[in-house]
């Protein structure tokens, strides 16, 4: 079950009318793309035939190749797994970038790796494309809403253009100072700080069960209290009721706060909670294997103090 988040229109920017491609129609990327379906001319491209067909079935263009894509479109946006992909899909064979020409935009919205993001930028402008990084933060929920936050960095006259895209998606919208890249960087931080929270709340309710505390008490009271986070609002409440608060897969989430890890080291940032929640995660992917989801890391702590959340008769500390 999907967490509850209020359903907004996005209200877009005025400008001129843009082609936009967009290219990983996930989880994510599947609700930002038909937002933007709703504002301007689009083609997709996905590996997923039905991730295809709900957009073209909306009034998209479905495009073969990245190439193809681009030669169609003003603006390429992309959202995948990984840096790694971005690379493929933008130099690839038949790739984007074999379907561009000066005066294109390309935006990232996949959860990167900043460095590599400055490096693709750097091959882009040598023809001369732009590009602007432009993650997402607030969940599955937020991005169906139109609620998302999307923060986005690089160059400011590019932003300008792509305004009415962002507009699409949502009204929530922080451009951050800084090269390309630096957007990305802000979201790793972002979801470092989001998981130290949700492992302390999960955490917290362990010890109050160890202690005999009914869940329910835990959830309302850590809700009402100072220790109230997003975990405490949305997912422990769902979860106690034994649904499925968010279906983000646990290798995902390990990929950004290793590379948030590798910022801290860059930086001489010492990030030693987020090195043990890190390792908490890593726990949690080989005890359920790769398709584990960011909701088992619970089973992992409760387990560890003994406990279930939801058992009527937890065991009491001696």
């Amino acid at each position: 079950m999907q967490e509850s988040m209020q359903t907004t229109e996005p209200q877009a920017e005025a400008g001129p009318a843009l082609t936009v491609g967009y290219i990983g129609l996930g989880a994510m990327g599947g609700p930002l793309a038909q937002w933007v379906c709703r504002r301007q001319k689009l083609v997709v491209l996905d590996r997923n035939p039905d991730a295809v067909r709900a957009l073209t079935d909306q009034g998209a263009t479905a495009a073969p190749d990245g190439a193809t894509l681009a030669r169609q479109c003003d603006v390429i946006v992309t959202c995948l797994p990984r840096s790694a992909d971005v690379e493929q899909v933008l130099f690839g064979a038949g790739g984007v970038a074999e379907g561009l020409s000066p005066g294109k935009i390309v935006i990232d919205q996949t959860s990167g790796n900043p460095t590599d993001t400055r490096r693709l930028a750097a091959r882009l402008s040598e023809l001369g494309v732009a590009m602007l990084d432009a993650p997402v933060t607030g969940g599955v929920g937020a991005a169906i809403g139109g609620t998302v936050l999307v923060i986005v960095s690089g160059d400011a006259a590019a932003f300008r253009t792509c305004a009415p895209v962002f507009g699409a998606m949502t009204g929530n919208i922080v451009h951050c100072s800084g090269p390309v890249g630096t957007a990305q960087a802000m979201k790793l931080i972002n979801n470092a700080m989001s998981t130290g929270c949700r492992t302390g709340t999960f955490e917290a309710l362990s010890l109050g069960r160890r202690l005999g505390l009914a869940p329910d008490t835990i959830s309302e009271v850590l809700h009402a209290g100072i220790g109230w986070n997003r975990t405490v609002q949305a997912s422990l409440p769902a979860m106690l009721r034994g649904e499925a608060a968010n279906n983000f897969r646990m290798a995902l989430m390990l990929k950004d706060l290793d590379l948030a890890l590798q910022l801290g080291r860059h930086g001489m940032a010492p990030m030693p909670v987020t090195e043990l929640v890190t390792g908490l995660l890593q726990t949690t992917l080989s005890a359920f294997g790769e398709d584990a989801q960011l909701d088992q890391l619970a089973d992992v702590i409760t387990a560890m103090a003994g406990v279930r959340m939801t058992d009527e008769q937890p065991k009491h500390a001696e």
